[in-house]
């Protein structure tokens, strides 16, 4: 049977104490002590689909409101609010159907379409499941 710690028989001394003691710090082995962590936080990598939302997020949001482009983000993604939209809310499937889609990037202007051209080589060779060799 499993009992909490808390759990305990000896109600006499309840609600008598009003003074406790101030923690010096965490002991190893004693109750309300944070673990140590099984790894190093600064050794952890994001998953790459974050990654992804993530730079594409930046994308959307260097795109001026008033472009073609945006305007073309709205025709093909209709269910996608207007605040979804601001707020650069996507998912992977409106990702990869814009990967796929070569009318997005005719109409772009040159800074635009070479940081597009980047982020689909990024996408395609780095955070794809098959990764180029290049990247090992």
């Amino acid at each position: 049977m499993f009992l909490p710690l808390w759990y305990s028989g000896a109600d006499k001394g309840h609600y008598k104490q009003r003074d406790w003691p101030a923690r010096r710090g965490f002991d190893p082995g004693s109750h309300n002590v944070v673990p140590p962590a099984l790894v190093n936080p600064q050794n952890l990598l994001h998953p790459p689909l974050h990654i992804k939302l993530g730079l594409f997020e930046n994308f959307v949001k260097a795109l001026d409101e008033k472009s073609f482009d945006f305007n073309l983000l709205k025709e093909k993604f209709p269910k996608v609010s207007e605040a979804k939209l601001n707020t650069v809310t996507f998912n992977n499937p409106q990702i990869r159907e814009l990967l796929k889609d070569s009318m997005f990037d005719c109409s772009m202007d040159v800074n635009e379409k070479k940081a597009w051209q980047t982020w689909k080589s990024i996408v395609s060779n780095f955070l794809s499941a098959y990764r180029s060799p290049e990247y090992g």
